[in-house]
This record gives structure tokens, C-alpha cells and sequence, in this order.
């Protein structure tokens, strides 16, 4: 996968081997040792190099590693450290070293974001120790229940920062099999050495009989069998299109049957069990691997019996899938809850005029209260109920995932927006427990926001998250006449502000900073003197928008105070006004809220997310 735009899809498929289906027992044993000697090998040599990577110690052993001779580079004997000697290709070599190192990046990632985290930890037990001090201060002047239980929080809080600040952390990766393997090796002495306390004799003076090293060769076979069982697992290698797809893995004409090629004399035939309707996949996969135009990445299992099979998903479905009469300035947004999902579809003008082609939400309120019944009654995570319930909710948002991108690509459009969500450590500090479960377990967000990401991409629609701050008031407040609901509303403000930025000529993308400026100024004109471009992204321009702006905040009109009725006449109705005007009101009451919606929408809605069983 040579080009970044290219999207990997992994069918996985379980096998049984040729010989099996024929009832040549001895020859499927012979192909099945081969096949774990080939696993443990590539597994071991990912081992070694990834423990050198890690410790930046280059250190290889002639022992290990050596050519077969000069004439034959490509076959290399590998050493195993349990007393047999695989040839693999140097291929297979390489391909091994690229997993160990891609192994030891993702752990060092991990270790920088740990230290990151470690700052973070820091800089609020700082916080904690000058509001601890504050309170202790405040209970000498005087003494109260309330500051008594505000020091206990405190006091919790400061030795759970300290606990995690000077816990140890160390992201490499142990494989468990190294103890196996001083086991087998030192078998006999540990014999000796139990033998020699039995008898009160020196080590030197001990002896084995041929009775006791039967035994103890017995238990180094049964460990040595454990061994390969823990060693044996992955086989993987890496497509190569100028050698059909891949070097060692061979499709055929039948799509149930690939041809594992070790070497050229040992061919071994791999019999998929289901094909699960992927048929037609694997011969147009067969078909462009034979003429050299995709590669194919190749995952086998031993253990499990499976077989991935990786391919670019954007090769083989281009002209399938890629829309190529897309419409210009239409887009979809989406704004995401735990609870629901609204989106909007528009078409946007360069005079600020739109239309609404569509819309709609998908609710995942009637799974999380279901879920949530379940709290308080000591039901383990372990249980079949909530097992299902998890699974359930993973299911369903993969569903809705792909549905939206669906429904995109359906009306042709030409960008997908996103609010772009950041929840940093401290952001639930004050929420309830409840609210910090919902949010942070129950919340499939990331693998929601993957799955369209890459869904766009296979239909070459461009995806946008774009800032998130005030979208749902001033969707609410200024644009309520449209008769959606309060998740629909800040979708629609959400696809205005991806229009702006794509379609109004804007210089500055740099999201961040124009919400810093509009956040320091308080008024976004205010802040945007400087580019005069970037007016109108975060807050819009209401001399744009006045009609629906003065007949939103209409039905506000005696609540509103005399000082903020410039919004309501059309005369002044800035950013600041605005979001003062949202403070007087109150979330509940500017929220338009679906059960509350008009009964005519809510009966077009689908109740049932594309089954009776679904809970969408």
C-alpha cells in the first residue's frame, strides 16, 4: 500500500488443510508441523529483533542467523532456542523485522504519552496542594462539615495523583515464553539439585539414573510441546504486486482454495471453510493479483486456524464505488452524542441562501437505559446480559456508521463534516459517575469517527471536523424556525461553518486560533479585525442570517431583558449579544428537544434501525 489515500480492508476467513478433506492423516500431521516450525520461527525472530530494537542493542549472534552458502542468499537457517534449526527466506526475515519494529514504535508512543501524562499529573497536584492549603487555612478560622468533606477529597485525590505519578510504567511487551525455555534448559540440573537435597550431598557428588532421566527427558518433551504451543501463532507476510500479489501465498481459479509456497518444494493447499459471500471479492482480487495490479497481505494463524487476506480497498472498488457526479457545495454534518446521532444534508450557496435535503437522527437512548437498568444490582461485567448489551452497542454503531456514509454518498456529497471533540484529563472533574461512564465506556466514538473517515474515503467524499464550541446555541437559537430538533440544528451549524471554510475563500484554517481570538475578544468582529475574511465561521453573520435569527428569539421575547432586544428587532446581534441572551435562558429552554418535537416528524422517522431485534 504504497499511497496514503489507499484504505486497507482484512477479510478473515478459518481453513482447513487440503489433505485433511482427502483423509491423508499422515501427510496433514507433516503439513501441520511445517506450518507451526514456519509460525514459531517468524514469531521467535520477532522476538529477538524486537527486544534488540527496544534496548537500541544490535547484537546478532553467527549462531542464530547464518547463510545456507554463498550461491543461495535468499534461504537463511534460523536457531530456535528449543533445538531445531527452520529455513525461512530472507524475505520472511525482513518481513519480521518490520513487525518487531512497528511493535517497538507503538510502545514508545506509548511511553511518551505516559511521561505527557505524567506532566499533566503534576501540574494538577500543584493545583490540589495550594487548594488543600486554601481549605486547611479556612478550617482554622472555622470548622465546618461542609470544608471537613471538601479536605477528605482533597486529601483522596492528592494520594491518587501521587500514587499514579511515582507508579512504575514500562510498555515493552513480555512474551511469556522465556521462563518456558530455562525450564527445558535447566531441567537436569534442577533434577540434580533436588536429588542432591534429598540425599544431603554436594551437586558434584550427585548422580542421575537412567530411570530419572527418562523422566526428566519426559518433562523437558512436555514443556517443549507448551513451548511451541505458546510460540507457535502468526505467520505474516507483507504484498508484493510484481510477484502476483504476495511471494509465499498463491490464489487459485477456486476462491475457497490459496496455495501456501514456503519454498518452491514445499506447497501447501489452504481450503477456506465459508467464503461468507465473499466470492465474487476473491475473484476480482484473483483477477488483478494475476495480472500484477494489487498486492495482497497475508495473516496466518495456526492457532486459530484463520487467514486474513489485506487488500486496497480503493484498487479494487474504485469504479464500483467512487462517485463521480458529485454535487458541489452540498454537505452532510453530523452532530455526535452518546444518547443519539442527528445529521443534515444541505445545499449551500455563496449568498448565504441553502436547502434542506434532508435529515434526520438515530437514537441509541432506549439501548443505554436498558444497559443502565442494569446498574445497582451487582450484575458482573462477566454477564451474558451485559456481555450483550456491549456487543450490541458495538454492532449498532458500526450499523449507523455506515448507514450515514451511505445516505452520504446516495445524495452525492461533496463534503462529510464532523464536530472535532477534544476531552482532555480534567474534563469530567465535576460530572457525576454516570455521566463519566456514558461519555468515556458506553461512547464507541473513536471507532465511529474511523469507520466514516474511512468510508468517505472509498467514496471520495472529503471529511471535515471542524470546532465544536457554540454550535448547538447558535443552531438553536438562531436557526429554530426550521423545525428540526436540537441534534439536527447543531448539524446544521456545524455543515455551515465546513461550507465557510471550504467554499468562502478563508485563509486561515488554523481552527484553534480563530477560536482563541473569538474567545479572548468575546465578540468575534471584534477579534477578526485583522483578517476580515475569517468573520462569520464560529458565529454567523447575523446581518446574513436576520430573518431567521429575529424569528427564532421571537417566541423568547419576554424573557429576553429589555437591554438584548436589538436581536429581536434586527438592528444589533453580535456573537457577545448572543451568547448573552443563551446565559439569561438557559440550556433547557433553548434546547429543542426530540420527545417535545412535532408529532408529524417523529412519525416519518424509522423505529427500527433496519431489524425488528435492533434497539436503534
Amino acid at each position: 500500500m504504497n499511497n496514503n489515500s489507499d484504505i486497507e480492508l482484512s477479510l478473515l476467513f478459518e481453513f482447513v488443510l487440503q489433505s485433511e478433506l482427502e483423509n491423508k492423516k499422515d501427510v496433514a500431521k507433516t503439513q501441520q508441523e511445517q506450518m507451526d516450525k514456519y509460525s514459531s520461527a517468524y514469531s521467535s525472530i520477532v522476538h529477538v529483533f524486537y527486544n534488540m530494537i527496544y534496548k537500541e542493542r544490535f547484537e546478532l549472534n553467527s549462531k542464530t542467523f547464518y547463510y545456507t552458502d554463498e550461491t543461495s542468499p535468499c534461504l537463511i537457517w534460523f536457531n530456535t532456542k528449543c533445538s531445531y534449526r527452520v529455513l525461512i527466506p530472507a524475505k520472511v526475515l525482513e518481513y519480521a523485522i518490520k513487525d518487531a519494529y512497528g511493535m517497538v514504535k507503538s510502545d514508545k508512543e506509548k511511553d511518551i504519552q505516559h511521561l505527557k501524562q505524567v506532566e499533566v499529573w503534576k501540574e494538577r497536584l500543584s493545583i490540589v496542594y495550594d487548594n488543600l492549603r486554601k481549605v486547611k487555612q479556612k478550617i482554622n478560622e472555622h470548622r465546618s462539615r461542609k470544608k471537613l468533606k471538601k479536605l477528605r477529597s482533597l486529601i483522596n485525590e492528592v494520594n491518587y495523583l501521587s500514587k499514579k505519578i511515582h507508579q512504575k510504567f514500562s510498555s515493552r511487551r513480555v512474551f511469556g515464553t522465556k521462563k518456558l525455555m530455562l525450564e527445558i534448559n535447566n531441567a537436569e540440573i534442577n533434577a540434580k539439585k533436588q536429588k542432591a537435597l534429598k540425599t544431603n550431598r554436594s551437586l558434584r557428588d550427585t548422580y542421575l539414573t537412567e530411570n530419572e532421566k527418562e523422566e526428566v527427558e519426559k518433562y523437558k518433551l512436555e514443556k517443549q510441546v507448551l513451548y511451541n504451543q505458546k510460540r507457535t501463532g502468526i505467520f505474516k507476510t507483507i504484498g508484493d504486486a510484481q510477484y502476483h500479489g504476495n511471494r509465499y501465498f498463491e490464489l487459485t481459479d477456486d476462491p475457497s482454495v490459496i496455495i501456501l509456497k514456503f519454498t518452491k518444494d514445499i506447497r501447501i493447499p489452504i481450503v477456506l471453510k465459508d467464503l461468507r459471500g465473499y466470492d465474487d471479492v476473491l475473484k476480482k482480487i484473483y483477477d488483478m493479483s494475476i495480472n500484477k495490479q494489487i498486492p495482497l497481505t497475508m495473516t496466518l494463524n495456526t492457532k486459530s486456524h484463520t487467514i486474513a487476506i489485506s487488500y486496497s480497498a480503493t484498487l479494487v472498488y474504485r469504479d464500483e464505488w467512487h462517485l463521480h457526479n458529485i454535487k458541489k457545495q452540498r454537505v452532510m454534518s453530523i452532530d455526535l452524542n452518546p444518547d443519539d446521532v442527528g445529521y443534515v444534508i444541505v445545499d449551500w450557496h455563496k449568498n448565504y441562501g441553502f436547502r434542506i435535503i434532508d435529515s434526520g437522527v438515530y437514537s441509541l437512548k432506549v439501548l443505554n437505559e436498558e444497559e443502565k437498568s442494569l446498574n445497582g444490582k451487582g450484575i458482573k461485567s462477566s454477564d451474558p446480559r451485559r456481555k450483550y448489551y456491549s456487543n450490541k452497542r458495538i454492532f449498532e454503531t458500526r450499523e449507523i456508521a455506515h448507514a450515514l456514509t451511505d445516505t452520504a454518498a446516495y445524495y452525492k456529497c461533496d463534503i462529510f463534516a464532523m464536530e472535532r471533540l477534544k476531552f482532555d484529563n480534567y474534563y469530567n472533574k465535576n460530572r457525576s459517575k454516570e455521566f463519566n461512564r456514558l461519555v468515556n465506556k458506553m461512547w464507541k466514538r473513536t471507532e465511529f469517527v474511523c469507520i466514516i473517515e474511512k468510508d468517505c474515503k472509498l467514496y471520495n467524499i472529503k471529511t471535515m471536523q471542524v470546532i465544536a464550541a457554540y454550535s448547538s446555541f447558535v443552531g438553536n437559537l438562531v436557526f429554530r424556525t426550521l423545525g428540526l430538533p436540537d441534534m439536527c440544528l447543531a448539524a446544521f451549524e456545524l455543515g455551515r461553518r465546513a461550507f465557510m471554510l471550504k467554499y468562502m475563500n478563508i485563509k486561515d484554517n488554523n481552527q484553534d486560533k480563530l477560536l482563541e481570538e473569538v474567545e479572548s475578544s468575546g465578540e468575534e468582529n471584534k477579534g477578526q479585525k485583522r483578517k476580515g475574511k475569517n468573520k462569520g465561521i464560529v458565529f454567523p453573520d447575523m446581518r446574513q442570517y436576520k430573518c431567521f435569527g429575529s424569528e427564532s428569539l421571537e417566541e423568547f421575547r419576554e424573557a429576553i431583558p429589555d437591554n438584548l432586544h436589538g436581536c429581536l428587532d434586527g438592528t444589533v446581534c453580535g456573537a457577545a449579544t448572543l451568547y448573552d441572551i443563551y446565559k439569561v435562558l438557559g440550556t433547557s429552554m433553548v434546547r429543542v428537544k426530540l420527545d417535545k418535537f412535532n408529532q408529524k416528524w417523529l412519525n416519518k422517522r424509522t423505529y427500527r434501525f433496519r431489524s425488528r431485534k435492533s434497539l436503534v
